[in-house]
């Protein structure tokens, strides 16, 4: 009996060993070949934000929430601001000066892949706002941009009736922009049968998408004057700019519609003119994209919560760190007046606005403005 009490002693000792050296390890259902990243004590996180400008009123958006987020998170943040053919140098650089955590926003990872995983190896976490996934990253919070686009694109075609000439304007330089070209694609298509006719499709590249569409759009308004009745682009600003070439040739929202993505105050204040073709947007959620990274590197980096559990608890896939946000179709309808907040659009990402706590409230806090209307 003694012998056997000891047996079942020795055995619930080995197990309690076991539990005690795995829960301090991060779990991590991908890169298991690299550390976790280091959790900080006593000192503010410091954060390098990568971007490769601030021109876009995405970045804008998530960088007004990122500043909010870091001031009632006590961290600190580094900017990083470069080309994506040059960023690996600029990445370098940070991690030589031994931040923390790195965010990347709209950024091609393959050109700092290396950086990525020097990062990691230093315990630096690595992670993504709408941009990708790659080997070395931890999560990615996005739209379905699939069906942002399938969104856009339809009711752009309820619009003109379900009948007339549709217009592509396509760009090739981010994925997820690439997703909603297929999908309004594949809608435009299917809707031949019922009428539609997919009669233009042409590309735009980073920089002057914005000059290239304007100039695509003229070219249009010569070849088919009032006979084009909608186009489309995976993001607003092209939209924007076609819709302005066709008002300058004398056309307006009697004549043809005009929807991109994103949901930027440039596109809203075009929604809210009578006379401006722009009348159709996809308002991503680009304030809860960033809090969504900033909870996870607060719960992996701060909180000393394992990798997978900081995911799960996000409703990100520990298997590919991607999580899944629902944005706003925005019409005529809907459009918020001018100066309102994302938050109000977008019915404060489901948090309750009279919780003085609830993160939508937290730039009151800090007294720092959020990006509006």
């Amino acid at each position: 009996m003694l012998r056997a009490r000891r047996t079942i002693g020795v055995a619930a000792l080995i197990i309690l060993l076991v539990a005690l050296m795995t829960c301090g390890v991060a779990a991590q259902t991908r890169d298991k070949d690299l550390p976790a990243p280091r959790v900080v004590k006593g000192r503010p996180l410091v954060v390098a934000f990568v971007t490769k400008g601030f021109e876009s009123e995405a970045t804008q958006r998530n960088y007004a929430q990122f500043k909010i987020e870091a001031a009632y998170r006590g961290w600190k943040i580094v900017e990083v601001t470069s080309t994506m053919e040059k960023a690996s140098d600029a990445v370098r650089a940070a991690i030589e000066k031994d931040v923390d955590a790195i965010v990347g926003v709209y950024q091609y990872f393959d050109y700092w892949r290396d950086e990525v995983m020097m990062a990691r190896k230093k315990g630096i976490g690595v992670y993504s706002i709408d941009t990708e996934i790659k080997p070395g990253v931890i999560v990615c919070p996005r739209q379905f941009d699939g069906a942002a686009g399938a969104r856009v694109m339809a009711t752009l075609i309820d619009k003109i009736g379900y009948k007339g000439n549709v217009a592509m304007i396509a760009y090739h330089m981010h994925e997820g922009v690439d997703r909603r070209n297929a999908a309004a694609e594949a809608i435009a298509r299917w809707y031949e049968r019922k009428g539609v006719k997919l009669v233009e499709y042409q590309d735009v590249t980073y920089p002057g998408y914005d000059v290239q569409a304007y100039n695509i759009a003229q070219t249009w308004a010569q070849k088919y004057g009032g006979d084009l009745d909608a186009i489309f682009a995976g993001f607003d600003i092209p939209a924007i700019f076609a819709a302005r070439a066709y008002q300058a040739a004398g056309f307006t929202a009697a004549d043809v519609v005009c929807g991109g993505i994103d949901g930027g105050k440039q596109a809203l204040a075009a929604i809210r003119d009578p006379k401006n073709p722009f009348k159709v947007s996809f308002s991503q959620p680009f304030e809860l994209y960033t809090h969504t990274t900033c909870e996870v590197i607060d719960k992996i980096q701060i909180k000393g919560v394992s990798i997978d559990k900081a995911l799960e608890s996000v409703g990100a896939d520990p298997k590919t760190g991607n999580v899944f946000l629902e944005g706003m179709l925005v019409t005529p309808v809907n459009v918020p007046p001018a100066g309102a907040t994302y938050y109000d659009l977008h019915r404060y990402y489901g948090e309750d606005p009279k919780n003085p706590d609830a993160w939508v409230n937290w730039y009151k806090k800090v007294k720092l403005e959020p990006y509006r209307t």
